[in-house]
C-alpha cells in the first residue's frame, strides 16, 4: 500500500508540474507576436503530454505500485490524446457530424477501459471481464483511428486547388475506399484473425508526431533567414542543405528507435548484428555494421557541415572576414578526418586492421598515396600555421592561363578556399587555379597580406633630359593625391632613380590596402592616363629610345652628279 501511495504521489506531482509548465508556455506563446504561433501551440500541445507519457511508461523500472502505474498510464494516454485531437480535429466537421466531439468521448472510453482491462488482468484475472473490457477498448480505438483517417483525407482534399476537379473527385472517392479497407482490417483484428498489440497504435501516434515535428522544422529552416540578404548566398545554401540532411537522418534514427520500442524489431536488429560478412579478431563486419557505418558517416558529416558554415557566418557577422574562411576550412578538414575514423570504427575496422591496410596501400600505391597524404597534411599545416588564409593575396610560380594570352610565369590572385587536398586561387582575369597544398609548403610563396595589408607599389615614369625634375615630382604627386584608392598615410613619394639612355627615370611610390585593392593594374593604368595629360599640358616630353653617333675622323660626303642635276633651280624672283 505504501508503494502505491508513493507512486501515485510522485506521478501526480509530475503531472501537475508538467501541466503547469504547459499552461504557462502556452500563455506566453499566445501573447507573443511570432508568425509561427499556430505551429508552436501544436508542438507544445504534443511535446508536454508525450514527455509525461514517457515518464509514466518508464517509471515502472524504479517505482513500485502496479495499480498506480495502470491508473496514471491511462491518464497519460488521455492527456496525450486530448491535445492530439484538439489541434488536429478541432476544425473537422464532415457533413453535420462534429467528429472532434465524438473523438473526445471515444478517447475517454478507450482510456477508461484500458485501465479496467489492465486492472482486471492484475487483480481479478477474470477471462470474461477481460474479454468484455478489451472488446470495448478495441472498438473505441478503431473508431478513433477512423476519425483521424477521415481528417487526413479531408485535409488532403483541401490542399488540392479548386481548378483540379478531377483530383478532388479522386480524393472524394478515396474516402469510401479507405473506409471499407480500414473497417475490414479492423474487423479482422477485432475478431483475432490478425494480431495488433496496443503498442502498434501508440507507435503510430509517436511516428505521426515525429513526422509533424520534422516537417515543421524543415519548413522553418527553408523559410528562416539565418543572415541578411546581402550576405553570401552560397553559404546560406550550404548551411540549409546540411541542416536538411541532418533533419532527414535524425528522422530516420528516431523512426529506428520507435520501431524497436513499439514494434518489437529488436530481434531482427540482433540477427543483423550477428550476421557477419567478415569475422576475425581484428575485422568484424556485419550487415548491420555496414549500414551503421554509412549512417554514422553521413550523420556526422551533416553536423560538421552545419558547424563549419555556422562558424563562418558568425565570424562574418562579427566582421572577422579573415578568420571566417580559414576557420571553416579548418573545421571541415579536421571534422572529415575524425568522421572517417569514427565511421571506420563503427564499420568494424580497428586500428589493428587499419595500420596494416594503410601499410599495404602505401607499398602498393607508392608515390601516389604519398602525394595525396602530403597535400592533405600540408593543408592542415597551412591552416594551423596561419601562413596562408582564405582571402590572402599571394603570388606563386606557375601560369594562370596561356589560352587567354597570359604569358607571366607566376600566379597572382586571391585565395578563395583551402580544401582538403588543394586550394583555389582566383586571378585578376577571373581564372580559378587549383594549386596543390604541398606547393605552398615546398616552394617560395609571396603573401602580400600575411600580417600587414598595407603595401607600397612602385610605378616607373621616364621623361626627357630637358624636363625639370621638381616639376615632374609636383605633377606625379598631384596625380597620386587625386586618386581616391591611394592611401594618404603613408603619403605618396617620388624617387629619382637613374639617368637612363634616353630618359631620366622616376619611381612614384604609392601605398595601398592590398585586400581592398588587389587588382592593381586598373589603378596603375588610370594614373598613367592622368600623368600623360598632365605632362603634355606642362610641356614635359616622354621620350622614346634614341642614340647619338660620333665620328672620330672627318666625314667626307659625296653627292651623286645625277642627283645634283635633278635638283630644281629656283626661278628669278624666288628666294634661293
Amino acid at each position: 500500500m505504501r508503494d502505491e501511495l508513493f507512486t501515485a504521489a510522485v506521478l501526480l506531482v509530475v503531472l501537475l508540474l508538467i501541466v503547469t509548465l504547459h499552461g504557462k508556455l502556452s500563455v506566453w506563446v499566445s501573447k507573443s507576436e511570432w508568425k509561427y504561433k499556430k505551429y508552436s501551440h501544436f508542438l507544445i500541445g504534443l511535446i508536454f503530454p508525450l514527455i509525461y507519457f514517457l515518464i509514466v511508461r518508464y517509471s515502472a523500472g524504479f517505482l513500485g505500485g502496479s495499480i498506480s502505474q495502470i491508473l496514471f498510464t491511462s491518464v497519460a494516454y488521455f492527456y496525450l490524446g486530448y491535445y492530439f485531437i484538439k489541434y488536429l480535429l478541432e476544425p473537422l466537421r464532415i457533413g453535420y457530424i462534429p467528429w472532434n466531439f465524438f473523438s473526445y468521448i471515444l478517447l475517454l472510453i478507450a482510456s477508461i477501459f484500458l485501465m479496467l482491462t489492465s486492472l482486471n488482468s492484475l487483480v481479478y484475472k477474470s477471462p470474461e471481464i477481460q474479454e468484455a473490457f478489451s472488446l470495448v477498448n478495441k472498438i473505441s480505438l478503431i473508431l478513433l483511428v477512423y476519425v483521424f483517417l477521415l481528417s487526413a483525407v479531408n485535409v488532403l482534399s483541401g490542399l488540392i486547388p479548386e481548378g483540379r476537379q478531377f483530383a478532388k473527385s479522386i480524393v472524394s472517392n478515396l474516402t469510401g475506399f479507405i473506409s471499407v479497407l480500414y473497417l475490414i482490417v479492423a474487423a479482422l483484428w477485432l475478431f483475432k484473425f490478425i494480431g495488433f498489440a496496443p503498442s502498434v497504435f501508440v507507435g503510430g501516434v509517436v511516428i505521426f508526431i515525429a513526422i509533424i515535428v520534422y516537417l515543421v522544422l524543415k519548413t522553418y529552416i527553408r523559410g528562416h533567414s539565418f543572415f541578411k540578404s546581402e550576405d553570401d548566398p552560397q553559404t546560406y545554401e550550404g548551411i540549409t542543405k546540411s541542416a536538411e540532411t541532418f533533419l532527414n537522418l535524425f528522422l530516420i534514427y528516431v523512426l529506428y528507435i520507435i520501431f524497436i520500442k513499439f514494434y518489437n524489431l529488436g530481434h531482427l536488429i540482433s540477427y543483423l548484428k550477428e550476421f557477419f560478412i567478415i569475422n576475425t579478431s581484428v575485422v568484424q563486419i556485419s550487415v548491420f555494421s555496414i549500414f551503421s557505418g554509412a549512417f554514422i558517416f553521413l550523420f556526422l558529416l551533416s553536423i560538421v557541415g552545419v558547424l563549419k558554415h555556422s562558424i563562418y557566418l558568425y565570424n562574418l557577422k562579427k566582421g572577422n572576414e579573415l578568420q571566417a574562411g580559414s576557420l571553416r576550412s579548418l573545421v571541415g578538414n579536421l571534422g572529415l578526418l575524425i568522421i572517417i575514423m569514427i565511421a571506420l570504427s563503427d564499420f568494424g575496422l580497428t586500428w589493428a586492421a587499419l595500420l596494416p591496410v594503410a601499410g599495404a596501400l602505401g607499398l602498393g600505391i607508392g608515390i601516389g598515396l604519398q602525394n595525396i597524404m602530403k597535400n592533405y597534411i600540408s593543408g592542415i599545416i597551412l591552416l594551423f600555421s596561419n601562413r596562408l588564409k582564405v582571402g590572402d593575396i599571394i603570388e606563386i610560380d606557375g601560369n594562370a592561363g596561356r589560352a587567354i594570352g597570359n604569358t607571366l610565369e607566376t600566379i597572382y590572385g586571391n585565395v578563395v578556399s583551402i580544401d582538403t587536398f588543394s586550394s583555389i586561387v582566383s586571378t585578376t582575369d577571373g581564372i580559378e587555379v587549383v594549386v596543390p597544398n604541398s606547393q605552398f609548403i615546398d616552394q617560395q610563396m609571396v603573401n602580400y597580406s600575411l600580417s600587414n595589408h598595407t603595401i607600397r607599389v612602385r610605378i616607373p615614369f621616364g621623361v626627357s633630359y630637358s624636363s625639370d625634375p621638381n616639376k615632374v615630382k609636383e605633377i606625379l604627386l598631384k596625380v597620386a593625391s587625386e586618386n581616391t584608392q591611394i592611401l594618404t598615410n603613408p603619403a605618396p613619394n617620388l624617387w629619382f632613380t637613374e639617368y637612363g639612355d634616353s630618359a631620366i627615370v622616376f619611381y612614384l611610390l604609392c601605398w595601398v590596402n592590398i585586400r581592398h585593392l588587389w587588382k592593381l593594374n586598373p589603378v596603375i593604368s588610370d594614373m598613367y592616363f592622368k600623368a600623360w595629360y598632365e605632362f603634355h599640358e606642362a610641356g614635359i616630353v616622354i621620350p622614346f629610345p634614341q642614340q647619338d653617333v660620333w665620328f672620330k675622323n672627318n666625314l667626307k660626303v659625296e653627292i651623286d652628279k645625277d642627283i645634283g642635276e635633278n635638283v630644281q633651280q629656283p626661278h628669278e624672283g624666288e628666294d634661293k
